[in-house]
């Protein structure tokens, strides 16, 4: 589980880095990866819709943004770790 939280922390940073870079697609395909490793981290998700709105899938975008807003309402990420991860 260690590896797998690593390896979705690994794909988050690329993703993040894509996003601001401009590089939403590949920002969707290291985001969507991150999910998948892990699914409890909101930022991953918020990222994760906006990537997807980026590309032109608001349906999409909106269910992801909705998952991190549940995750992190929940607490299974920061509500810091979230405002920190969003503002570059």
């Amino acid at each position: 589980e260690t590896r797998a939280k690593d390896a979705a922390a690994a794909d988050l940073n690329r993703g993040v880095d894509a996003y601001f870079a401009g590089r939403a697609f590949d920002a969707l395909a290291a985001l969507t990866e991150a999910v998948r490793r892990d699914g409890d981290d909101a930022r991953a998700w918020y990222f994760l819709g906006l990537s997807r709105w980026r590309t032109g899938d608001t349906g999409g975008a909106e269910l992801a943004l909705r998952k991190g807003a549940d995750l992190e309402r929940k607490g299974r990420t920061s509500r810091r770790e979230v405002n920190d991860a969003l503002q570059r």
